[in-house]
């Protein structure tokens, strides 16, 4: 079976669950804190769509986040902010 770039097989996770069935591994996920100064620059940056204006601060949506596999060394969002709040 092929599985996408930040999916996983649950039973690699989790052995209670059958063989086959998937998840997207939001373990991978980064979080913008509460230091985020509303910039932007992390939005352009996301090769995955995840980064979006929230009420206060820009958000990550937990189920795009790869943290850049496949398309970078590391997560672009952290490379940019000039803040450093895009954490692990």
């Amino acid at each position: 079976m092929c599985v996408p770039l930040g999916v996983i097989k649950r039973e690699e996770a989790d052995p209670t669950w059958g063989p086959g069935t998937i998840e997207r591994n939001t373990r991978m996920a980064l979080k913008i804190t509460a230091e985020c100064i509303n910039c932007g620059a992390c939005e352009a940056e996301c090769p995955n769509q995840a980064i979006t204006a929230g009420a206060d601060i820009y958000v990550i949506d937990a189920a795009k986040c790869t943290e850049c596999k496949g398309h970078a060394d590391s997560p672009s969002c952290a490379a940019v902010c000039p803040v450093d709040c895009c954490k692990k």
